[in-house]
């Protein structure tokens, strides 16, 4: 059967016959299709000479329906030609309903068993020698006694019959065969017979199989004969119980007609195919379809539905979208459960929104599709502050603006004020002081604005940082941690410093990446000679970028100098050579009064001075008793080196002056160099933060990274402070905010990156890999060799019950035995089998159950009675056993295959507004979710594995439910290609929003910042009374109303900020309910496009504003995450299959859902976002009674009190006595020790300060689990290397010690 694009081609009915009868018609022989209209004759053969035809056959490809057709009719003729007919009924029995669903696996089946299987009728070879021929004449069986060094003799010959059928190995097969040429007849064995080569052939099987076979396209379904041969050879059409599913989807193998374009009630396709509207079926069919209709509520519900599907469907077809047989349900034909013939249940085609299935050549641009937004993708989320960062931040620009002010008194108390052309902008911050704007400079204007944000503005560099660090984990000798953890950790502030101690997680990240760029080898006198020629520093492992490059030029650099320097290798004269300085001692660790003179080693002096970067001095490995023995010589050499630098300070002195840090002075530390102590890794007590500012030093000049290096040397060792490492140590916690940690991070990740440590790893990663997929190949293998293994002793094992069964049958047919129920749970795939019936289990395969390790009782019964059949159990359990062992094996290798992928990152995919989004745990990252892709596992396994699942992995799953990494899906704006292929700009241009963005931002934050302040208490307040409803928001009931209703527009809530941005740059207008182009409407206030056409005059950052208002990704700085599993489900469905870019990205997070929802779920668990700890749902009761008894004092319920009181003592005093009782025996003053005490007898003063102590309770609690994390985190890889921690020193060279222990 030809096909077109996969599918049968369906042929046209005859059209009515016309009255005159005498007219001339266009006929197509090929076909038998007739046409009275010339035009539609031409539009047909259009189609049937397209190259887009397939032989089915042969599987040939770009071909006309004419040229398929021949293809397919010459293969056909071979077929009939060649294939033995007396072997087609029993191949067609063999193969239906058969459940490989491989072709190729199919065609090597059926060669495999009928190979050495003959049948009566068929033509075959006598072989034999000339003693064999002389027997055969006179009616002797042939044996495998021949004479083996007679010439062979092949004599054509029939099959008559089989005379013996084989039963074990002792028994073989005999065939009574007739010789043609004399018509004599003898009985042979198997191997005394075979068939022409050229009539039994792999070929000639696949294409018989093509031909009369058909499969549906469910998964799993069986293979069919086709009506036309199931009838010729009388095979079975009679689906099995567990089949009947795949009946009404199996094709017939007939071809389809359809009703021709002349006739009525048809509007024409394309390629002259035909299709009849849903709103144009006649009255029959919609009495057919009738049911009982709903309620009136329901059926106003359903209306309701149909409404806002209709006029807002799931996804927008593209607007050229033409009519094609691709995109609509086909006709089928239902055959009857008891083989009777087909029947055709619908007679035309319905045209179906859900049953539009795009294709490759329908897909197109995704911004060439209409959009809408009443139903937009779930809203992503920014990464915000920490709690600890947000409350130093609050700090340090409290410290910024007094600063500020307090330069400002100074300068004001010099000289009189100039008064100053723009409005003074004079604003509160907290409750006491005032600052005014116009006093910052730019820099420290920019460093409020950033401070003054919640959001976390170097999350690029935070997240580079983060995958690096957890994927090269093994080669930095560092555990992996989560991100959330890694957030709040590099928080860590000055309070928490003093009141807690350091933080190991953070202390460890920044010396494992440290330790990275140096070998913890000593060198030798002559090493460290070598290295001082070469102007390069010993066991430095990366390659420093070069200084004249694209990146980096000479006049770059001039123009950074300043002073026009001859040598450009640095960017002052003050950096060219060693530098004498005096500082102060440290008043915390020196008493004595006498001044360090400190040798200050300028980082050009250890860089080469070559224009195209330095090599890595390779490590050379010294045995423990020559390294013991140079000790004394390194020492000289220091001292030497020590005097040089002394020699130099005259000469250095007036240069040093002009740096306004001390940065220079503090790497150097009392003669010790940065590098010195990073050889030996010397962490503890500030150094390596001195250490940092060493290896910072040496790519200052690079300009990308100069801004960032120099804001550090003036953070961490300012001019006015001791430069000492305990300054450097206090100044990073007290002054250094979260982003420029990130920042200084990600630079060290960018030098790290092309280092030899990391080189070594990937290397060895590659090395590893290839050894597992050779391993996987094997194990894939031997799966292979032990499931067959096990299906045919279970086939075996099967044939043998169903004999024993049978035969107890005949003895007792008066009192038949009922099938046991157990036997199925007792994991028997030989019971449950033969309870079938003769012409199932020849039809059927016996399946194989992959838990049969125990007996039932049957078998046991069967196998004291059969020895052999006990042998083959235990064959089976041994097989089955290994099947187990080898799935385990597999998906341990998968595992460790996906966390040796540590190359790159892969992307899941773009969509429509070319946002890339980003699943971290999808490579290089530890697997700690559940689920495996085993692309080859047959149908047997499934069941299998479940089982499995439950069975073994029970404990393992209490551990990877609460275990996560990121536990977040990623989304980044447009790459830089993207914006200037599509939309025409480049990424500074852009950022033009960004920068506009946070300019309004800041000034609503000024704006805002005295209300905010009042209202503290008042937001107190409101968050107690939210706090507990505030988990149980994303189940309500609104979600289930948007899908039945239209909702309207209601922009009035959107941040100012933005309505100001797009106004300003896109030229869009938010209205109450409306998105207005200039004065033209674009969205109305049900949220859809006025028209097709508006959609594409809209630029590409127009849309973008427009689908993703309130918060657009505008470039690739913008990162933001979903962090929901509702919010996976909901971005699935709401990406358009129809679009280019979203069909891609649609298929890739179908793939890695259950993954993702898996590690979202793990981290929502762990962090208690989902549910509250048991603790602080008391107190948040507690609260809710506070907050509950203030409003019932508010609202006047003492007076009702009161009056219950009072009619509780009419009982006692009745009268006007009862007043005065009142009033002399006032209530006594209780003791309020509890939330119930405060609730009975607190007046609201105290019930308002009782639950202001409840509410910091609640937070300080919220915030000791994020903390409680952090501190619990131990780097247990470098304890197991090294005993201790990499700040203690782990990775430290340890040739003395080593040589101790050899003494």
């Amino acid at each position: 059967m030809v096909l077109y694009k996969r599918k049968p081609v369906s042929f046209l009915s005859s059209p009515q016959i016309p009255q005159d009868t005498s007219i001339q018609v266009y006929y197509i022989p090929q076909t038998k299709e007739w046409f009275i209209n010339y035009e539609d004759y031409l539009n047909r053969m259009d189609y049937f000479k397209r190259k887009k035809f397939v032989c089915e056959i042969t599987g040939n490809s770009c071909l006309t329906f004419f040229e398929a057709l021949e293809s397919e009719a010459k293969e056909i003729e071979g077929v009939e030609r060649n294939f033995p007919e007396a072997l087609r009924e029993h191949i067609l029995r063999f193969l239906q309903f058969n459940r490989i669903t491989r072709l190729d696996q199919l065609v090597d089946k059926v060669y495999s068993v009928f190979k050495n299987d003959f049948f009566p009728g068929e033509t075959i070879f006598i072989k034999g020698s000339l003693t064999d021929y002389n027997s055969l004449k006179k009616n002797i069986t042939i044996t495998n006694d021949s004479h083996k060094n007679q010439p062979l003799i092949k004599q054509r010959g029939v099959v008559r019959e089989k005379v013996q059928q084989r039963l074990g190995d002792s028994i073989t097969t005999k065939y009574l065969v007739v010789r043609l040429n004399d018509m004599q007849q003898s009985i042979v064995t198997p191997d005394k017979i075979a068939r022409d080569r050229n009539h039994f052939t792999k070929w000639l099987i696949k294409t018989f199989i093509k031909l009369t076979m058909a499969r549906s396209h469910k998964v799993n379904a069986p293979w069919v004969v086709k009506d036309k041969f199931a009838k010729k050879y009388r095979i079975p059409q009679v689906y099995p119980e567990d089949l009947i599913q795949y009946a009404d989807s199996t094709p017939s193998g007939e071809n389809i007609i359809k009703d021709h374009p002349n006739n009525s009630r048809i509007k024409n396709g394309k390629n002259g195919h035909s299709y009849v509207f849903q709103q144009e079926t006649g009255d029959e069919d919609k009495k057919i379809r009738k049911k009982p209709g709903p309620k009136a509520e329901q059926q106003k519900l359903q209306q309701q539905q149909i409404l806002l599907k209709k006029k807002f469907p799931a996804h927008y077809l593209p607007e050229n979208l033409e009519l094609d047989d691709d995109l609509f349900i086909s006709e089928r034909s239902t055959p009857t459960v008891n083989g009777g013939t087909a029947i055709t249940t619908t007679t035309s085609n319905v045209i179906n929104s859900s049953s539009l299935q795009p294709t490759k050549k329908h897909i197109t641009n995704d911004l060439e599709i209409k959009f809408d937004i009443q139903n937009p993708k779930p809203s992503p989320q920014a990464l915000l502050l920490p709690e600890n960062a947000k409350s130093w931040n609050k700090h340090l620009i409290q410290e910024l603006t007094n600063e500020i002010n307090n330069k400002e008194e100074e300068n004001s108390n010099e000289e009189e004020e100039d008064v100053k052309p723009n409005r003074k902008i004079t604003t509160k911050l907290g409750n006491d002081d005032e600052f005014d704007i116009n006093n910052f400079t730019p820099e420290a204007l920019n460093d409020l604005k950033i401070l003054s944000s919640p959001k976390v503005s170097a999350v690029q560099e935070a997240l580079q940082s983060w995958i690096f660090i957890n994927v090269y984990h093994s080669a930095l000798n560092l555990d992996t941690f989560t991100f959330d953890d890694f957030i709040y950790a590099m928080g860590w502030n000055s309070d928490q410093f003093n009141e807690l101690g350091r933080c190991e997680l953070l202390d460890e990240i920044w010396c494992s990446i440290l330790s990275a760029f140096m070998s913890n080898q000593l060198p030798t006198g002559k090493e460290l000679a070598a290295a001082k020629e070469k102007d390069t520093i010993f066991g430095l492992q990366i390659h420093l970028p070069p200084k004249d490059s694209f990146i980096t030029p000479n006049t770059a650099k001039k123009e950074l100098d300043g002073e026009g320097d001859d040598d450009d290798e640095r960017g002052s004269e003050s950096e060219h050579e060693e530098k004498t300085l005096k500082s102060e001692d440290d008043e915390e660790e020196d008493d004595d009064d006498e001044e360090d003179t400190v040798t200050v080693k300028k980082s050009s002096k250890s860089r080469s001075k070559s224009s195209n970067g330095t090599k890595k001095e390779e490590t050379i490995d010294v045995d423990d008793e020559d390294a013991d023995g140079e000790d004394e010589e390194e020492e000289e050499e220091e001292n030497e080196d020590n005097e040089e630098n002394n020699e130099d300070e005259d000469e250095d002195m007036e240069q040093a002056d002009d740096v306004d840090h001390n940065a220079y002075i503090v790497m150097n530390h009392r003669n010790s160099s940065w590098d010195d102590r990073l050889r030996k890794r010397n962490f503890k007590d500030g150094n390596w933060q001195c250490i940092l500012l060493g290896l910072l030093s040496q790519v200052e000049y690079v300009p990308t990274y100069q801004p960032i290096i120099e804001k550090l040397y003036h953070v961490l060792a300012p001019k006015d402070l001791p430069a000492t490492p305990s300054t450097v140590l206090n100044q990073f916690y007290e002054k250094v905010d979260i982003n420029l940690k990130f920042k200084v991070l990600k630079l060290l990740v960018d030098l790290l990156i092309s280092g030899t440590k990391v080189r070594s790893y990937i290397d060895e990663c590659l090395d590893a890999s290839t050894n597992l997929r050779r391993n996987r190949l094997d194990n894939i293998r031997d799966y292979k060799i032990s499931l067959e293994n096990a299906q045919r002793v279970n086939a075996i094992m099967v044939d043998m019950l169903h004999e024993h069964n049978k035969s107890t049958d005949e003895v007792a047919v008066s009192t038949p035995t009922p099938a046991p129920v157990p036997a199925a749970e007792n994991g028997s795939a030989t019971t449950a089998t033969t309870t079938t019936s003769n012409s199932n289990t020849i039809n059927r395969r016996p399946r194989l159950n992959y838990q049969a390790f125990e007996m039932t009782e049957i078998e046991k019964a069967f196998s004291e009675q059969n020895t052999t059949f006990k042998e083959l159990w235990h064959e089976r359990t041994d097989s089955l056993l290994k099947l187990k062992q080898l799935k385990l094996d597999k998906r341990e290798i998968e595992k460790k295959l996906t966390e040796l992928d540590c190359q790159r990152v892969k992307l899941l995919g773009k969509d429509r507004l070319f946002n890339r989004y980003w699943w971290f745990e999808n490579n290089g990252l530890p697997t700690l979710h559940g689920g495996t892709n085993d692309e080859d596992e047959n149908e047997e396994e499934t069941k299998e594995k479940e089982v499995d699942d439950t069975n073994d992995d029970d404990g393992k799953d209490e551990v990877l439910e609460e275990t996560y990494l990121m536990g977040k899906l990623w989304i980044q704006g447009p790459s830089d290609d993207d914006l200037r292929i599509y939309f025409k700009t480049n990424y500074e241009d852009s950022d033009q929003f960004n920068q506009d963005f946070s300019n309004f931002e800041f000034e609503e934050f000024l704006k805002h910042l005295n209300k905010q302040a009042e209202e503290k208490i008042d937001e107190k307040k409101s968050d107690v009374k939210q706090e507990p409803t505030v988990d149980g928001d994303s189940s309500n009931s609104p979600p289930k109303e948007r899908k039945t209703q239209i909702k309207h527009m209601d922009f009035t809530k959107l941040p100012v900020p933005f309505t100001k941005t797009v106004s300003k740059l896109y030229d869009l207008n938010f209205t109450s309910n409306q998105i207005l182009k200039g004065d033209e409407v674009i969205i109305d206030h049900e949220g859809a496009l006025i028209s097709y056409e508006k959609s594409q005059i809209l630029t590409p950052f127009q849309r973008k504003s427009i689908e993703e208002y309130s918060d657009p990704l505008i470039n690739g700085s913008n990162w933001r995450f979903y962090d929901k599993p509702d919010q996976i489900s909901k971005l699935i469905s709401w990406l358009n299959p129809w679009g280019k870019r979203e069909s891609q990205l649609k298929k890739e997070l179908a793939l890695v859902k259950d993954a993702i929802v898996s590690s979202i779920e793990a981290r929502r668990k762990a962090l208690w976002l989902d549910k509250t700890p048991e603790e602080e749902v008391n107190i948040e009761n507690d609260i809710e009674k506070i907050v509950q008894k203030i409003k019932s004092i508010e609202n006047g319920g003492d007076e009702e009190e009161a009056e219950a009181e009072i009619e509780d003592d009419d009982d006692i005093s009745p009268g006007p006595k009862r007043n005065l009782r009142r009033k002399f025996t006032p209530r006594k003053k209780q003791k309020i020790n509890s939330v119930n005490d405060v609730v009975e007898f607190g007046d609201i003063s105290q019930l308002q300060e009782f639950a202001s102590k409840l509410h910091q309770q609640l937070k300080e609690k919220r915030e000791e689990r994020d903390l409680s994390r952090v501190l619990e985190w131990v780097n247990s890889k470098a304890l197991e290397s090294f005993d201790k921690s990499l700040y203690d020193g782990g990775d430290k060279w340890k040739s003395k010690h080593s040589k101790r222990t050899k003494r």
